[in-house]
């Protein structure tokens, strides 16, 4: 198999959310609870010369992940809601919303607290 270059981001982001529906032995996740969201996103490269400034890759996916919650002033800080988003679903819509930047996206990873989450990765 031949080797893939690969250059990657990574960023936190406070946010609350919640578990619509969630089962009776985990409903305590239905309520809207915070975290602080782990976000890395690894993008395909052909070039080993900044074909991809980091830097820019995570100024965009840190715009388009606030894009993605919506604020409340009440919170008191800059965590966002992100409604009933799971960490599979903030990652399948981030990495849609870097795609059509036009970003090779490899795999895009949200974890609640760095602890548990998801990976999407082709």
């Amino acid at each position: 198999m031949p080797m893939r270059k690969l250059v990657f981001c990574t960023f936190r982001q406070s946010g609350f959310h919640c578990w619509d529906n969630a089962p009776v032995s985990y409903v305590y996740l239905a309520e809207l609870h915070r975290h602080v969201f782990h976000v890395r996103v690894s993008v395909i490269i052909e070039d080993s010369n900044r074909e991809v400034e980091f830097i820019a890759l995570k100024a965009k996916a840190v715009d388009e992940f606030k894009l993605m919650g919506l604020p409340r002033p009440e919170f008191i800080t800059d965590a966002l809601d992100y409604g009933s988003y799971s960490c599979e679903m903030l990652a399948g819509e981030l990495w849609k919303r870097l795609m059509c930047l036009g970003y090779s996206i490899h795999s895009v990873e949200v974890s609640e607290d760095g602890e548990n989450g998801a990976i999407l990765a082709r």
